[in-house]
């Protein structure tokens, strides 16, 4: 039984009616509530007041287990919810928006596919005043609490709520290619959000975690796998996502500007005319278009391992360089400095003030965008990049990023396109009102590459995060590391190498060991794919560099190594890859762990080094390919750095690889 609460009535008749709908062991006032206690924390409350909206709760029986009380089957909870909406007066005639938590959301998925399959008029009619979803937490394709949870079976006495929620179960699976199918079909708007951060199982004493963090929902599982929405993550654990501390907080501000751009629908959709391509009076939804275009950098890990978001004041300077009418940076920084993970939380908080954000992954870029045109063809547009970019500016501030340029500063002239099309689009839009592009790059490509030298743009060097910064996060895991050596110190304000030792923790007791990056990568080689006896990882790993030295590529489609997929997934869940599952694509969690794999492939095949770099000193990543596989050689074995490097020098090399020496 579904029962609905009023907690809130708008001052206008045909306002929203948005319901918060809550999950597993959930209750419909506490789950979103910051402070039980305090019922100015309850986040419904401030939405109806931010947004001038209905809004109401929605209450179950959701009980984890039948020790406690029984719950039906995840079907019949949605046929109960939709029940409950049809009869209730008050609900009128307007549009509605269903806010689910957890399992929440997929109740909110199983009501509305029965509505549209059981072809109830009355039910249908519900179905077509539902504006808008917002998912929060919800496991579309399983949790793992509950997977655990059903393997202890006979000792907790799940109910049936929590079979439906097992890791990749299959009833699950039909669930959500229906939804994706009312999606395609019906017209309403979606919203996803994740918890970054594992939920805690354990106590605290003096500050100090004894247990462990779980991630109880991961980005995948999140994912509807829906066209054009994206998921965001959210720097809380899977209880707290729902209980924002404050009106500041980012779920907060991105949910209050779903809803109104819902209540404003009509104004949300920018038309734009042009000659040719789109006829008059067609109506165009750039902003969604754009977003999707988006989906490579968005959907990019902005946190580290364990859901931390590292603060960097070069945030606010830019956000507060935006205060003028347009503007054009360069955010400058060494590898592994957190310039992509930058690049993502900018563009999650513009997107909740209501810009228009338009985000590139350089790296990303096929080989054959050669002009405007097929860049614009590449995003998904039917028009000009520029001039669509300049029509919704008219309407809303529009945000423009283009990260890692620095994949393509590397080529010699004579095949320079893609980097000279972004190049091209940056100064089409520079004096734009409105318009604001950040584009980041490494600070020695942009040094030594003349295109981006002589580019016009604000410079901000992202410096590494001060080790006051990250001694809590240090702390927080029970380790005593403000004694630890300034080397040492010095190593793990880089964001990629702090990430790499908290995943390292559970293996590398002794953090004076690890006092390099290198020896960081080493010991992460060491840990998980040395340790695999078969040499399967080592082997699929070092393919797979291969492949994209091979095609000059930062990325391959899974197709090209589906012969490896267990051990593909097994490095993925270790941190060493990452699988993009829209396009359907695996490539290194950074860029600085392909290189480290050429590199050591080149160390243990003496004297490929020299014969690669002769052989292909034309193509796309020869340059930092030799930089790096110099400095790993310089390292790790200095005999052979000195054999390579007379190898070299005493070769045929052209200018842009003896500009290294």
């Amino acid at each position: 039984m579904t029962i609905l609460t009023q907690i809130r009535k708008a001052q206008t008749a045909d306002s929203l009616h948005v319901i918060f709908v809550h999950g597993l062991g959930g209750h419909s006032k506490s789950t979103w509530m910051n402070n039980p206690n305090n019922d100015s924390t309850f986040w419904p409350n401030w939405i109806g007041e931010d947004v001038e909206c209905n809004v109401w709760i929605a209450g179950y029986e959701a009980a984890i287990s039948e020790w406690t009380s029984s719950a039906m089957h995840l079907a019949d909870l949605g046929d109960t919810l939709f029940a409950a909406l049809q009869v209730e007066e008050g609900l009128g005639i307007e549009k509605i928006v269903l806010v689910g938590h957890s399992l929440g959301g997929l109740i909110i998925k199983s009501g509305m596919t029965q509505a549209k399959a059981l072809g109830n008029l009355e039910r249908m009619r519900l179905l077509e005043r539902i504006a808008g979803v917002v998912f929060i937490g919800t496991p579309h394709q399983g949790a793992s609490l509950a997977t655990l949870a059903n393997k202890l079976g006979p000792l907790i006495r799940p109910n049936p709520q929590v079979t439906n929620m097992v890791s990749d179960d299959a009833w699950l699976k039909l669930l959500n290619g229906q939804f994706k199918n009312l999606y395609k079909n019906q017209s309403f708007g979606v919203r996803v959000f994740f918890e970054s951060k594992g939920y805690f199982f354990g106590f605290r004493i003096c500050k100090i975690e004894l247990g462990k963090r779980l991630l109880i929902v991961d980005r995948n599982s999140s994912d509807p796998n829906l066209d054009g929405v994206i998921p965001t993550a959210i720097d809380h654990d899977h209880v707290s996502i729902a209980k924002p501390a404050s009106r500041n907080d980012l779920i907060h501000k991105m949910l209050v500007q779903f809803l109104k751009s819902i209540t404003n629908k009509q104004t949300d959709n920018t038309q734009i005319e042009h000659d040719g391509s789109v006829q008059i009076g067609i109506e165009v939804d750039y902003r969604t278009k754009l977003l999707k275009a988006s989906a490579s950098l968005l959907s990019w890990p902005n946190t580290l391992c364990d859901g931390t978001w590292l603060h960097r004041p070069e945030l606010d300077l830019l956000e507060e360089e935006f205060a003028t009418s347009s503007s054009t940076h360069f955010l400058l920084g060494d590898p592994g400095c957190g310039k992509s993970s930058l690049l993502v939380r900018l563009a999650q908080n513009k997107h909740a003030e209501n810009w228009c954000v338009l985000a590139i992954k350089a790296d990303r870029l096929p080989p054959d965008i050669l002009n405007a045109e097929s860049l614009a063809k590449h995003l998904g547009l039917d028009c000009g990049i520029s001039k669509v970019l300049r029509k919704i500016s008219e309407h809303r501030p529009v945000l423009v990023l283009i990260d890692q340029v620095d994949a393509l500063a590397d080529l010699v002239v004579q095949h320079s396109a893609r980097l000279r099309v972004l190049l091209d689009l940056v100064q089409e839009i520079s004096d734009v009102q409105g318009v604001h592009t950040v584009i980041s790059c490494r600070t020695f490509e942009q040094k030594h590459d003349p295109a981006l030298r002589n580019l016009e743009a604000n410079i901000i060097r992202l410096e590494l995060p001060e080790w006051n910064i990250i001694l809590p996060i240090l702390q927080e895991k029970g380790l005593q590391a403000e004694a630890w050596n300034n080397d040492l110190q010095q190593v793990l304000r880089s964001p990629h190498a702090l990430d790499i030792f908290l995943s390292l923790l559970g293996n590398a007791t002794e953090p004076d060991v690890l006092k390099s990056f290198l020896g960081l990568l080493e010991k992460q080689w060491e840990t998980i794919v040395l340790s695999d006896a078969s040499g399967k990882r080592k082997s699929t790993i070092r393919l797979i560099a291969k492949l994209m030295a091979d095609r000059e590529v930062l990325g391959l489609p899974l197709a090209l190594v589906e012969d490896h997929h267990l051990e593909i997934h097994t490095l993925a869940a270790a941190g060493l890859l990452r699988l993009d599952r829209g396009p359907g694509r695996v490539e290194f969690r950074h860029q600085t762990l392909y290189e480290f794999v050429r590199a050591r492939s080149f160390l243990e095949e003496s004297g490929s080094l020299t014969e690669t770099v002769l052989s292909r000193q034309s193509s796309l990543r020869i340059r930092p390919q030799l930089w790096h596989a110099l400095g790993y050689f310089r390292s790790a074995s200095p005999e052979d750095y000195g054999t390579e490097i007379d190898k070299l020098w005493s070769s045929d090399l052209r200018p842009h690889l003896r500009i290294l020496r």
